[in-house]
């Protein structure tokens, strides 16, 4: 846990508040959405909850208190802050505390730049505050490189600049820091917090080409995957017929090892309109007899989940039929070649002589 951020709704302070530990684990997304719905806060894109308390082992971030928030913009913070190493920490609690910033969608960006930053904590070891200084302003160097440098002398030639500002955190260096809008304040940037079974990118097929898109890294709780989905929309803008009008889907189905017996049957590719492809999707019996399709799935202790799935009944029968008719066009494509190749042996075995 990096953080707990204490919520209330801010047009109905009398609902109380929430103690949510952040980031919040996937297990328990789905139990936090509810927690928050007595709150009426908690919605998937507006910044619904405010914060009255930040509590944890990071003071900087008691800077957002009293400000508005996104749910899942404090999971993600706390998933970036999660990676930093020490340093890292006191370079983001130092840049953060000189910039003065308040917003989480201003700490997020932050995440995404404060290790360009130096912050000297001790001035009775100036050999090491000079060397990482070194390492910060030129994004790392050989061991034989930096066993060269004069650390002492680069940390005094720092501090005699007198481009230092005092903070809690030490005395922070920005060394031309830009804080750039890394995140917009809807898409998240693409970053993996932890090992996962498969990342997928999610965007809108309305949205122009240089639109950002949405990740996910499964598996997740359906509630994030649902809630991840609307991120994928553009601003608001007006409707046109264009965008309006309902579009076909494309599948493109490839089967593998197609058999007309067997519990087994098929295994399949699918490619999604030339810009999402599934692979591992299985054509199998039922015990109680007929065919099904069956997507890749992924085993959480004695139970198995879908790693990816038609999120309506229309685009599941829609998925459904085209593997099956896939399927059944390979048996009957195999078949007709068995039959023309026993065509074609018949002449020569009745030719043979006993």
């Amino acid at each position: 846990m990096i953080f707990r951020a204490v919520l209330y709704n801010a047009q109905h302070s009398e609902y109380g508040v929430a103690t949510i530990p952040f980031p919040i684990k996937n297990e328990d997304y789905d139990d936090t959405i509810e927690l928050l719905k007595p709150l009426e806060i908690g919605d998937a894109i507006s910044r619904d909850c405010r914060i009255e308390e930040i509590l944890g082992d990071y003071p900087a971030l008691k800077q957002m208190e009293m400000t508005g928030a996104n749910l899942d913009e404090l999971d993600y913070l706390a998933k970036r802050l999660d990676s930093f190493d020490g340093y890292e920490m006191t370079q983001f609690q130092g840049a953060a505390s000189s910039l003065g910033l308040h917003g989480v969608d201003e700490m997020i960006n932050l995440t995404f730049c404060c290790q360009e930053s130096t912050v000297i904590t001790d001035f009775h070891n100036l050999e090491s505050a000079g060397r990482k200084h070194f390492l910060t302003v030129n994004n790392g160097a050989s061991t034989d490189g930096l066993e060269a440098v004069d650390g002492a002398e680069i940390a005094a030639d720092l501090i005699s600049s007198k481009a230092g500002r005092i903070t809690p955190y030490g005395v922070v260096y920005e060394n031309d820091m830009q804080l750039a809008e890394v995140y917009d304040g809807q898409h998240f940037p693409e970053y993996r917090h932890s090992d996962c079974v498969m990342e997928i990118e999610m965007f809108s097929r309305d949205a122009p080409a240089d639109s950002d898109s949405a990740y996910l890294y499964l598996p997740l709780a359906q509630t994030q995957i649902e809630r991840a989905m609307p991120k994928t929309q553009t601003k608001a803008t007006e409707p046109t017929a264009e965008s309006t009008e309902q579009k076909p889907v494309d599948f493109d189905v490839r089967i593998y090892g197609a058999k007309d017996n067997g519990t087994q049957r098929a295994t399949a590719s699918v490619n999604i309109n030339g810009a999402f492809a599934i692979r591992g999707v299985k054509v199998l019996e039922s015990p109680k007899g007929g065919l099904f399709v069956a997507m890749p799935q992924y085993k959480v202790g004695s139970e198995y989940k879908d790693i990816c799935f038609p999120c309506t009944k229309e685009s599941r029968e829609q998925f459904n039929t085209a593997v099956m008719s896939a399927y059944e066009q390979t048996l009957a494509q195999k078949q007709t070649q068995t039959e023309a190749s026993q065509t074609q042996q018949a002449p020569a075995m009745s030719g043979q002589s006993m």
